[in-house]
């Protein structure tokens, strides 16, 4: 799958996981205060728009469902390309028949973020050209103070702007109710609701084929509004409250020019505002409690994700890597080995494993000398003379090791193979090394067993990073 797709669908997932949840305290606590629901819905719309994550093994909140990590595929092309059991005539039509799958495969992954991108680019456009619009309808509105603008064209008052905003008021709105309306998106623009409702919208455009965004956007621009009434009338009279309430009964039309990205007074939800502005009754403190304890429990669990990708066990082949994180640098080379268990509970062959990776003893293009790990090579060149093929998961970046003796006589991009590494061997037989990330051996170069040839990858028709040496004839 394509990976901006991919990772914009995990994304989706992780927010709309979200989206339940905040829906359901909406529920729960329909009595507390908006102003605190606003707080969750923010943490939402971050989920939803930025690609980086934390992470947390206890949260249910997948980490790279749709294949991100380790490039994986949703089809059957995701099997082995060259299967061990077939002889070399099978294994070849099986190539050719997997290529084409491969092919179709990222065809249809890429219409797909084709499609998604034009989506975006739809939702961003129309909102343009909404704003122009408007912008074009209140040209001619008079400044009556400071910020604050009126205008005939409009039918519902509301804030345009970001930085320097500015807030239109329809002309036909008798004089006494105009300082209600002030106070409310002058309570918008102090609290930044504009800015806020702006990045909201903009997690809208980007996850536009999830039906939950919408239903949180449109859940979302109800509670802000509610919670900038809050704000209004908090420690105002009876008085104030009662006209602030009948303005905006009188201005519960919004006009058509009016984007839905924009604040505006009697824009959402009026009937349910007015209920809530009339029912303020306090909270006990239990129901506080409560409240706070499910927030804290939707940030430790639902904002961070579990950690993505399982880690890689040490398979008979011996060129696997045991459970560690590689980091690497922008060369592809190893820079540091991070132990994600306890070497003491590993089998002796992975803690060998671990310590031939640990960053003072990575093998670059040394060759390996233990007799541990030739002995190990020697049993993968039995397997591959014996099958024609030997293939197997991998740890992405770590090195790759040469199971012949010979000379290289092309490195470079093949396909199925991707970054390939061809040597013809003493006894002429032609070994094929594929799916690197960063080719090591260049032609010309003589090679021996246990040479660092390479470094595992997903180039090529792969589920993901992989191991691929084939003798081909």
């Amino acid at each position: 799958m394509n990976p901006v797709f991919a990772k914009i669908l995990n994304m989706s997932l992780g927010g709309s996981i979200l989206i339940l949840a905040v829906i359901l305290i909406r529920v729960l606590f329909a009595r507390i205060p908006r102003r605190a629901l606003i707080l969750l819905w923010i943490l939402v719309m971050i989920r939803l728009i930025c690609p980086l994550s934390i992470t947390n093994p206890m949260s249910p909140v997948p980490g790279d469902l749709f294949g991100i990590e380790n490039g994986s595929e949703d089809v059957s092309a995701r099997n082995d390309l060259f299967s061990g059991t077939e002889d070399l005539t099978n294994g070849a039509d099986n190539g050719k028949e997997s290529i084409a799958q491969g092919s179709s495969i990222r065809g249809y992954s890429d219409l797909l973020c084709f499609v998604w991108a034009s989506g975006v680019a739809v939702v961003f456009a129309a909102s343009g050209i909404k704003t122009a619009k408007l912008r074009k309808a209140v040209r001619g509105a008079e400044c009556c103070n400071d910020n604050v603008y009126l205008s005939p064209a409009i039918s519902s008052s509301f804030v345009l702007g970001i930085f320097k905003p500015k807030i239109y008021v329809p002309a036909a709105v008798v004089p006494w109710q105009r300082k209600y309306i002030i106070d409310h998106e002058k309570t918008h623009i102090r609290c930044g609701h504009n800015l806020i409702k702006l990045l909201f919208y903009a997690a809208l455009a980007v996850h536009w084929f999830n039906p939950l965004c919408h239903i949180a956007y449109r859940l979302f621009s109800e509670d802000l509004e509610m919670a900038c009434d809050e704000r209004t009338v908090s420690g105002q009279d009876s008085a104030y409250t009662a006209n602030y309430v009948q303005t905006l009964l009188d201005s519960s039309k919004i006009s058509s020019l009016v984007g839905i990205n924009m604040l505006s007074f009697g824009s959402v939800g009026v009937k349910r505002r007015i209920e809530r502005i009339m029912d303020r009754k306090k909270i006990s403190i239990v129901v506080i409690a409560a409240f706070a304890v499910s927030c804290i429990a939707f940030v430790f669990f639902l904002m961070p994700s579990s950690a993505s990708g399982a880690s890689m066990g040490l398979d008979d082949g011996g060129l696997v890597g045991a459970s560690q994180t590689i980091i690497q640098d922008a060369d592809g080379n190893i820079t540091e080995v991070i132990d994600d268990g306890d070497p003491e509970e590993l089998q002796p062959s992975q803690v060998a494993v671990i310590e031939k990776y640990h960053v003072n003893e990575a093998p670059h293009h040394e060759e390996i000398r233990s007799e541990e790990d030739q002995s190990s090579l020697h049993g993968v060149r039995e397997t591959v003379l014996r099958d024609g093929v030997y293939r197997k998961n991998a740890v992405y970046g770590e090195p790759v090791y040469a199971v012949c003796q010979g000379t290289v006589v092309s490195s470079r991009f093949e396909s199925p193979y991707g970054n390939c590494v061809t040597i013809v061997d003493n006894d002429g037989l032609t070994w094929k090394y594929g799916h690197f990330s960063e080719l090591a051996a260049k032609e010309g170069d003589a090679i021996s067993v246990g040479n660092v040839i390479g470094y595992a990858g997903t180039s090529g028709i792969t589920a993901g990073p992989a191991v691929l040496i084939r003798i081909v004839k």
